[in-house]
């Protein structure tokens, strides 16, 4: 069993109950499946495909994709004909307050005077506005719909961490030790070491590093290490 069906397993379940408290009762549609014919409360909802629940009138739930549904029909026009916003008021300009998916069945709360909206109630007890004309008594879903929606390409240039993007912008290279051809000269106006100043017998000068030369009138200035110590 693949993660992607445990995780699809376990979803059903955590929603059950919650779909069992928020249907609506209302009229009984059908649907043909695959497997055969189902009767109940039509629930439709969208994931990465279109998830059908049907509730049959003694509880029991029924989960399927798109693809085993032949057909859905009621005995009235309580079915969404196609994907529709519901509003809050019966006009266009009116905030949507969800999606109604395709086959979704509702129940008609209301018809507005002129009869081009219906107040209705969908799964969750959501409540709101629809034009009058996507309701329907018959759905069959298109081949687009029983297909799994496609994966969201990835971007051309994805943002990398900042450690990330620097390591890929300047990759590490071992630059060469080059030795230098002519040692800098120290100019004669040097500063001169003060004559207390010994210099540790333990000082290294790395192997291949150019030492530049002392001035002779620089180096009369520098005392012998005898002389340094008996000055102290």
């Amino acid at each position: 069993m693949t993660t992607h069906t445990l995780f699809t397993f376990a979803r059903f379940l955590l929603l059950g109950s919650f779909l069992l408290a928020c249907t609506p009762s209302g009229e009984t549609a059908v649907a043909v499946t695959k497997r055969g014919t189902r009767e109940g409360r039509i629930i439709v909802r969208e994931f990465d495909r279109l998830v059908i629940t049907i509730v049959t009138p003694d509880k029991r739930l029924f989960q399927y994709y798109a693809r085993d549904i032949e057909s859905i029909t009621a005995t009235e026009k309580v079915l969404v004909g196609e994907k529709t916003p519901m509003r809050e008021k019966p006009a266009k300009e009116s905030d949507a307050v969800t999606d109604l998916s395709h086959g979704l069945e509702v129940t008609i709360l209301e018809t507005s005077q002129d009869k081009e909206w219906v107040k209705v109630k969908g799964w969750g007890n959501n409540e709101g506005w629809i034009p009058s004309k996507v309701l329907t008594d018959k759905v069959v879903f298109t081949p687009e719909e029983k297909q799994e929606s496609p994966k969201q390409p990835a971007a051309a240039n994805p943002v990398q961490p900042a450690s990330a993007a620097v390591s890929a912008a300047t990759p590490e290279v071992a630059l060469p030790v080059v030795e230098a051809a002519t040692p800098t000269v120290m100019p004669a106006t040097a500063a001169v070491i003060p004559a207390k100043t010994v210099i540790p017998a333990t000082t290294l000068i790395p192997t291949g590093a150019a030492v530049a030369p002392i001035p002779k009138s620089a180096s009369a200035a520098i005392p012998s290490a005898t002389a340094a110590a008996n000055n102290k």
